[in-house]
């Protein structure tokens, strides 16, 4: 008899609560606060039907607790976020009839675009707490088996720039773009370490971050050791590790340091010669490209607006250099409106991130962000001629690059689906396993306030 009253109940509210992911995870933690209410009378002497009966009745009217936790658990949908990259997709497909490069193929990139929105879809719908609560135990393995493949790819296939468009390791490169993701997942699974396990990172680190170089491309390398980097500052931040602040944050970037330091004193030669040779890519046979690049740009041929002199180079149709193609025939606006949007779709997403409740989400969504923006910036710098990395990964959202478009659109649902998902991801300073009366939330009510303790996810 008393379930009967605690069903009604809960069937009650529920009727009341839209979205159905909310509805799952409210009810079951309504349906533990009243058990709990529910033992504590049964202590007090009452029977079981008056405790079940005394327990719901103190939760108050199910009509006004289900529609308060309606308005308070709502999917987070960042519109501003999804318009501005469906506008970003729109402009590069109109800009590519302004490009020259005889490898564009339109039928191919409207496939990859398509793709990656239906894929960037998919995963901002997906309930990202229960998949990273599943799945931690996973991202070993999975790390290990995507090392392994590139590996095997890299090996087997001519390393020639010229050779490997078509070999399995470049496919395999873009999976690299989520190395952070993996990294993140690892360390929303240790929280509370101390000194020892933050130490631990910087082999992961550099396992991760280095393996790419066998493709080769240092640009991915350096783009997924500043991302992991950043990540586990934030991570410190957090308070993930039982450490304070300052001495983890020292524990972070002195070794790599450090590291820099001691490769510069002990191959100081070298490290002259190739500095030497970004300052002066013409010394180098394979600065041919920067060394173009800056000639045409230090004597403005690049940014007239008009592709005179620039198209009799060899530059002028290659699939890398869209933002110079564009820049030869619109001037140097191009440049600045290109890094506008860059800077503009990091700020909106850093805004929505800092306000995150999760610990594991904020990581989760810095860890899908920061990759996008140094692969941005990057190609930025390589088409301005102001980097001695090679463009190996298009412009995100923009650049033609059919497979390569994808990686950057499922990066984009991650940050979807942190947003949207925040309002259930409640954690503390870090993702601790927390009893039922851990976290509480207090919803106001007619008759008084109704308290509900939240799980950890």
């Amino acid at each position: 008899m008393e379930r009967d009253v605690i069903r009604t109940y809960l069937h009650s509210v529920g009727r009341e609560i839209r979205w159905g992911r909310a509805r799952t995870y409210l009810l079951r933690e309504l349906s533990d606060h009243i058990a709990d209410q529910e033992g504590d009378f049964l202590d007090q002497g009452l029977s079981p039907e008056e405790a079940a009966a005394r327990a719901v009745e103190e939760m108050g009217d199910p009509v006004a607790v289900g529609r308060e936790l309606d308005r308070l658990h709502r999917p987070q949908t960042r519109w501003e976020i999804v318009l501005f990259l469906v506008g970003i997709v729109f402009v590069g497909l109109v800009l590519h009839g302004f490009t020259n490069s005889h490898f564009y193929n339109g039928p191919e990139q409207y496939l990859g675009i398509s793709l990656g929105l239906l894929g960037m879809g998919a995963v901002w719908l997906c309930d990202y707490p229960r998949l990273l609560r599943k799945g931690r135990r996973w991202v070993p393995l999975c790390f290990l088996l995507l090392v392994l493949a590139f590996a095997a790819a890299c090996l087997t296939a001519p390393l020639s720039r010229s050779a490997l468009p078509g070999a399995p390791g470049r496919w395999l490169l873009y999976l690299f773009l989520f190395v952070p993701l993996l990294f993140a997942a690892w360390l929303s699974a240790r929280p509370g370490r101390g000194l020892p396990s933050l130490l631990l990172c910087h082999p992961v680190m550099l396992l991760g971050a280095l393996v790419p170089a066998l493709f080769p491309a240092l640009e991915v390398c350096a783009i997924l050791y500043a991302s992991m980097l950043l990540v586990l500052t934030a991570a410190v931040w957090q308070g993930f590790f039982s450490l304070k602040r300052r001495t983890g944050l020292l524990a972070i970037w002195v070794p790599p340091c450090l590291l820099t330091g001691a490769f510069c004193l002990r191959h100081a030669a070298l490290f002259s010669q190739r500095f030497q040779t970004f300052l002066h890519p013409d010394r180098d046979g394979a600065g041919y490209l920067y060394a173009t690049l800056r000639s045409l740009r230090d004597s403005l041929s690049l940014f007239q607006g008009t592709d005179t002199g620039y198209r009799v180079t060899a530059l002028y149709h290659d699939i890398s250099l869209m933002l110079a193609n564009l820049a030869s025939r619109m001037g140097s606006v191009v440049f600045w409106a290109a890094l506008l949007c860059i800077l503009l779709f990091f700020f909106l997403c850093a805004r929505r991130i800092l306000a995150l409740q999760s610990a594991s989400g904020r990581l989760l969504a810095w860890a899908a962000l920061w990759p996008l923006f140094f692969q941005g910036i990057l190609y930025w710098l390589g088409n301005l001629g102001c980097s001695p990395l090679s463009n190996v990964l298009p412009l995100p959202f923009v650049s033609y690059a059919p497979a390569g478009q994808i990686p950057s659109f499922l990066l984009a649902g991650v940050l979807l689906s942190v947003f949207r998902m925040d309002t259930l991801a409640r954690e503390g300073p870090f993702p601790t396993r927390l009893t039922p009366r851990s976290h509480a939330a207090s919803i106001p009510l007619p008759g008084g306030r109704l308290h509900i303790e939240y799980r950890a996810n």
